[in-house]
């Protein structure tokens, strides 16, 4: 088996509860996992956070540390309130690095489609099938489910 494949499976399965990634594990595999889903959880150690001008949207950028490396980690829509130094496990697409609209290069993010937190973290709330993050039983409340307050003129 190929050390490329090998790293896949071992990140990519689709049968059962998706198991975190570390972050070094990650940092280790970059091309390998490059575009593919996966879930990482850490204490958020970098945060930043706005409402986009034109959209009026929600977004934030953190760094998200494991203690075995860091990754970033963009969201974009209605997630839960985050704080630095608040434990979170983010979901997404991998990219070891990509220019964003901005014209900034962003390396080693995760773009989260959804952010767990509290009892949330590492409790099987969702599953990668068929690369595509989802919930894991039906009626299980999204992650998005909660808006943030409305940005201030």
């Amino acid at each position: 088996m190929k050390p490329a494949f090998l790293a896949l499976a071992l990140f990519a399965s689709s049968a059962a509860a998706e198991a975190l990634s570390k972050a070094g594990d990650v940092l280790k595999n970059r091309e390998a996992l490059d575009g593919r889903s996966l879930c990482a959880a850490g204490k958020v150690v970098a945060l930043d956070e706005k409402f986009g001008r034109a959209t009026g949207k929600h977004l934030f950028r953190a760094q998200l540390d494991d203690g075995t490396g860091i990754l970033q980690v963009f969201a974009f829509g209605y997630f839960p309130k985050v704080a630095a130094g608040e434990p979170i496990e983010a979901c997404g697409r991998y990219n070891k690095a990509k220019l964003h609209k901005n014209g900034v290069i962003y390396k080693d993010e995760i773009e989260a489609v959804v952010i767990l937190k509290g009892s949330g973290i590492d409790a099987g709330l969702v599953d990668i099938v068929d690369d595509k993050i989802v919930p894991r039983t039906k009626g299980t409340v999204s992650a998005q489910a909660t808006r943030p307050p409305s940005p201030k003129p």
